[in-house]
C-alpha cells in the first residue's frame, strides 16, 4: 500500500486528490475512463452509490473524490481502492490506500 489517507470521525467534504499512475510510475490516460474511489471495511464497499470521482486532469491521470460524511462514520483503517472504467466496460484495479478514521 502506498501513503496513509488520514480523516476525523464523521469528515466531509474533503476532496482527495489522485494521480492514476501503471506499475511503472507513468500517468493513465483517464480520457474516456470512469474512475471510482472504493472504501471497504471488512470485505463491504462502504461508499458503492457515491464512489465516482471527477476527471480534473484526464490525460495527466488527475481524479479526485470527495469525502462524504457516511465514509467516515466508523474509526478503524480502511481499504481504498481506485477502479478504472472504460465505455466497454473493462475494469482496471489500481494498488490499494489505506484509509484510517480515528476519534
Amino acid at each position: 500500500m502506498t501513503t496513509t489517507i488520514l480523516l476525523t470521525r464523521n469528515d466531509h467534504g474533503i476532496q482527495l486528490r489522485f494521480t492514476c499512475q501503471d506499475r511503472e510510475g507513468n500517468p493513465v490516460d483517464l480520457t474516456d475512463r470512469e474512475v471510482h474511489f472504493l472504501l471497504e471495511s471488512n470485505g463491504e464497499i462502504l461508499n458503492a452509490d457515491r464512489s465516482l470521482c471527477e476527471n480534473i486532469d484526464p490525460p495527466a491521470g488527475k481524479a479526485s473524490y470527495t469525502v462524504d460524511a457516511a465514509d467516515t462514520g466508523q474509526t478503524g483503517i480502511l481499504k481504498g481502492r481506485l477502479r478504472l472504467q472504460n465505455e466497454n466496460l473493462q475494469v482496471e484495479n489500481l494498488e490499494p490506500i489505506a484509509v484510517q478514521v480515528k476519534e
